[in-house]
């Protein structure tokens, strides 16, 4: 009996345990990944651990719900029924960037059946892989006032690249071209710049100067210094200047023209001194500098080309003075004509000049751009030096350069003209008829602010003639459109009209605001671009391709989804109904009332309006929303921002789960309250530790006069409340305005932060740690390169495991910031392509990898014009500049040959690699003649004169006869 007692009480007390845990509820003790991290892993399971056994129904979606923010609940399977351990795993892999809401609802019921006392949630982010955050840009930072560009293979890659003028300055800036139409700044230790040796260079040109096989840059000054130079390329992207020279110290150089005027085989320098009725004619002497030839008078001169006007196979001088054009013929030896009758008119105020035969006579004929008259003067050629007048174009404000070349690839040359006028930014084009007329192009082209410097070619080697403009415009000017101080790419498509890099922006019905989000369940994201035009409200559907193109949807899904109330003004896109299709919901005036309309996706990207349900209208102005489960039963719910004339405050709808929402126990809990108005954000996370949702917003402290962070914690339940002390409900940023506002991991903690855009006096990155207690801590504000920022996101733009900021700005410039992350909570601006240009008025950018090569790209809407911006990731051009290389060439150049030399007809090139490709070069660094395959290059339609014929990596000097 004794000994059975201690058996009995060991027996009672084991059953008093398992009654004790069969009471219990299941207690959440870890996960995987880890709350808030933004680097899971993109093909990891989600994995819970309780503190007891789990049911089948644990294991379930009933129970534990994972839910992408850009594609609703996702697929996959579950295990771990009966376990400790519960996972899901994903079908397919998590996107880069994705972010993912686990919630466990409570009916995630132990395997004794007891429900979790509430439900709990959490979050984190896939992470993404690669990238450099270099997004590949239509409008490539130069700085200064780029008034002349040259293009030209300066590092022997087969690739144009150029070189601009910079003639606010001394400084002539380098960009290597990666083939595809990308350009960067040459690779260290080659500098991106070199002083010129003169000041304010006016006009910049690419020849060979020392006959090694490298271009070399021509420049002139356009200061009263009256300097020019040369500076010696090593076929690397380096250069060395080595000559510099003064005409005259009291008179600046205008015109500039390179080429062989004395036959000797070297490029030679023509100017003209602005005060100085003549041109100055400027010989080589094959190592980079010159010797002075005779002066030749021509009149003031505004303008210079160097072609064969009279067909006598000598290079003649073709100078533009404000009102005229003139002709010099040239002997070949470096000597001109006198003035003769080879002068004609043209409109007053010209300022450039392009030679070409307009009307296939082959006699070469001539147009002039008037600054000062807004017209192209077209002057046809007799073939002997002199001209024909033909009628005059308008062509618009103020064309400063003026270019001929086939656009749409029909034999006949078009035009292409720089618009510098103050608030222009339009380079003008027009189609040439093969006589000596232009019409109108389908559309002129949109480049940046005041465009000058003008230079075509073919930059991403598909065989269409692409165009870069110099962007000149003042930012300090009362009226600004478009950017500055860059250089605009823009691509051909062989048709007469031109693309951006990578690609054409995404035309959408209207200005607005855009979501990115998988619509049509294809796997790639789509876009949902909300706008409002003319008050009536309409979305934009764009179906993503996965190449970082979109498209409209084909028939009968209609690519905009119309009337969308009046005056709508935000988005939000989930899966509302649990079809696991996407829908979208926004707030419009409907029938006189505010109402949340909800539109239901049939998941090919079609949408149907679901009827508005009256009790839940909010007579308010609706700022921002969000749909994210806040009371954990599976159902998407609405926190809606608003603002009543002396209130604002934000509301929480419930969701039914079928897509309508009605008033919470959160309806009337209020974030903050202050007379006015001004900008709003709202976001979600859980910031104190606690697996629950809860809410920060963006706003401006009354009592301060400051921009702010109000702090509010959930309870699951769908109500916030304001934190208990010592945490503070209200963080005060220390500026006057709060313009965006984004959540993250900035110092790799495991606790959620926030960084801000704010204005005041300056623009700002406003960064605050969390304590993960629900308080924040403040580090050093970040000063921004560009100004009134207008939203912020973040995301590992470079693939280094930290998160980084992307600011859209959207005055002087239209462009956005990269700023990258240490880890620790600070930023800094990125070394390369730290600001890139977007559309007009931009905002809410946006990371998502567009183009399925595994780094976050870029996306943002144009308030300004009805599109949407993208930017693909560099990681795809980051080998594309070559690295740096030994400043000789390979002893192997010397052993290429071509006979015979003189050539007529046809040249037989001798070698190794000589069955390679044949590629024939002007001294201009321009493309002439391409033989896919050697060793034989017939010399179709190559006028006599000097050429670089390259065959790989080798080079050699061809005369053609």
């Amino acid at each position: 009996m004794f000994q059975r007692y201690p058996s009995f009480l060991l027996t009672a007390a084991l059953l008093l345990v398992a009654l004790v845990l069969r009471a219990q509820s299941p207690v959440l003790l870890s996960r995987s990944p880890q709350a808030n991290t933004a680097f899971a892993a993109p093909t990891t399971a989600v994995q819970l651990t309780f503190s007891q056994p789990m049911s089948a129904q644990a294991a379930s979606a009933t129970g534990m719900r994972v839910v992408s923010g850009w594609r609703g609940p996702l697929d996959g399977t579950y295990s771990g029924a009966g376990t400790t351990t519960v996972q899901f795993t994903p079908a397919s892999a998590l996107q880069p960037g994705e972010q993912v809401q686990v919630t466990v609802t409570t009916q995630a019921t132990s395997q004794a059946g007891v429900a979790p006392t509430t439900a709990t949630t959490y979050q984190f982010w896939a992470a993404s892989a690669g990238g450099n955050g270099q997004f590949l840009d239509e409008d490539v930072a130069v700085g200064g006032n780029p008034t002349s560009i040259a293009a030209g293979d300066i590092n022997n890659d087969g690739n144009p690249d150029f070189v601009v003028s910079d003639n606010s300055s001394s400084i002539v800036r380098i960009r290597l071209g990666d083939g595809r139409g990308g350009f960067l700044p040459p690779p260290a230790p080659i500098p991106s710049q070199i002083g010129a040796g003169l000041s304010n260079p006016s006009a910049i040109a690419l020849a060979d100067a020392n006959n090694d096989g490298n271009l070399d840059i021509f420049v002139i000054g356009g200061s009263i210094s009256g300097r020019y130079g040369t500076m010696l390329g090593d076929g690397t992207g380096r250069f060395t200047a080595v000559f510099e020279a003064s005409y005259y110290s009291g008179d600046s150089l205008n015109g500039l023209a390179v080429g062989d005027v004395n036959g000797d085989g070297n490029a030679d320098l023509l100017t003209s001194p602005a005060r100085s009725a003549k041109v100055l004619v400027l010989l080589s002497n094959a190592q980079g500098g010159f010797t002075s030839a005779q002066d030749v008078p021509t009149g003031y001169n505004n303008a210079l080309a160097l072609a064969d006007m009279n067909r006598d196979g000598k290079l003649d001088i073709v100078a533009v003075s404000p009102n005229a054009v003139a002709v010099r013929l040239g002997n070949g030896a470096g000597l001109f004509s006198t003035p003769t009758v080879s002068q004609v008119a043209v409109t007053s105020g010209a300022v450039a000049v392009a030679v070409g035969d307009l009307n296939n006579d082959n006699k070469l004929d001539v147009v002039t751009a008037s600054n000062a008259g807004n017209a192209v003067s077209v002057r046809l050629g007799d073939g002997g030096g002199g001209f024909t007048t033909a009628p005059d174009i308008s062509i618009g404000a103020a064309p400063r350069k003026v270019a001929l070349v086939d656009l749409n690839r029909d034999g006949k040359l078009d035009l292409a003209a720089t618009l510098n006028g103050r608030t222009s930014t339009t380079v003008a084009l027009r189609l040439g008829d093969g006589a000596g007329n232009f019409s109108n192009a389908p559309s002129d082209l949109t480049v940046g602010l005041a465009p000058n410097g003008l230079a075509l070619a073919d930059f991403n080697r598909d065989g269409q003639t692409d165009l870069l403009a110099g962007n000149t415009g003042d930012p300090g000017g009362s009226v600004m459109v478009g950017d500055f101080s860059t250089v605009s790419v823009r691509l051909g498509n062989g048709v007469g009209g031109f693309g951006r890099v990578p690609a054409p922006r995404v035309q959408v019905g209207g200005p607005g605001s855009t979501t990115v989000a998988d619509v049509n369940n294809d796997g790639r994201p789509d876009l949902l671009a909300l706008y409002s035009v003319s008050g009536v409200g309409g979305v934009s559907v764009r179906l993503g391709t996965g190449t970082g193109a979109f498209r409209a949807p084909v028939a009968p899904i209609p690519a905009e989804v119309t009337g969308v109330g009046t005056y709508p003004n935000t988005l939000a896109v989930g899966d509302v109904n649990n079809d696991r299709k996407l829908d979208f919901v926004s707030y419009a005036f409907i029938g006189g009332l505010v109402l949340p309309t909800t539109y239901l996706g049939n998941g090919q990207g079609g949408f149907t309006l679901q009827t508005p349900v009256a009790s839940s209208h909010i007579e308010l102005n609706v700022r921002s929303m969000r749909l994210v489960d806040i009371t954990g039963d599976g159902k998407l719910d609405l926190l809606v921002s608003t603002v009543f004339p002396s209130t604002e405050f934000v509301r929480v709808l419930v969701g039914d789960g079928t897509g309508k929402f009605m008033a919470g126990p959160g309806a009337s809990s209020f974030v903050s309250a202050r007379p006015g108005t001004g900008p709003r954000a709202i976001t979600v996370g859980d910031v104190n530790g606690d697996d629950k949702l809860d809410l920060l917003v963006g706003d401006y402290s009354s009592s301060s006069n400051r921009a702010a962070v109000s702090v509010r914690l959930g309870n699951g339940a769908g109500d916030f409340s304001v934190p208990p002390a010592p945490v503070a409900a209200e963080i005060l940023l220390g500026y006057d305005y709060l313009t965006g506002l984004a959540v993250g991991d900035v110092n790799n903690d495991g606790k959620l932060d926030f960084v801000a855009t704010t204005i005041q006096a300056g623009d700002f990155l406003s960064v605050r740690l969390g304590s993960g207690t629900g308080a924040f801590v403040a580090v050093a504000d970040t000063r921004l390169a560009l100004q009134y920022p207008s939203g912020v996101t973040l995301g590992d733009v470079n693939g280094d495991g930290k998160l980084d900021a992307i600011i859209s700005g959207n005055q002087y410039g239209n462009r956005v910031a990269v700023l990258l992350g240490d880890g620790a909570g600070s930023f800094r601006p990125q070394a390369v392509r730290g600001l890139i240009t977007v559309g007009s008025t931009p905002s809410g950018p946006q990371l998502y990898d567009l183009d399925g090569d595994g780094d976050l790209d870029l996306l943002l809407s144009n308030g300004g014009d009805p599109s949407v911006t993208v930017r693909l990731n560099g990681s795809y051009y980051a080998g594309s500049v070559l690295p740096v290389r030994p400043a000789t060439l390979p002893a192997e150049v010397a052993a290429l040959q071509a006979y015979p030399n003189p050539a007529r007809g046809t040249v037989r090139v001798d070698g190794p690699g000589s069955t390679g490709p044949l590629v024939l070069f002007d001294l201009l660094g321009r493309e002439v003649l391409r033989q896919p395959a050697g060793p034989s290059l017939p010399l179709i339609a190559v006028v006599p004169g000097i050429y670089v014929l390259r065959c790989g990596t080798r080079t050699t000097r061809l005369v053609v006869e």
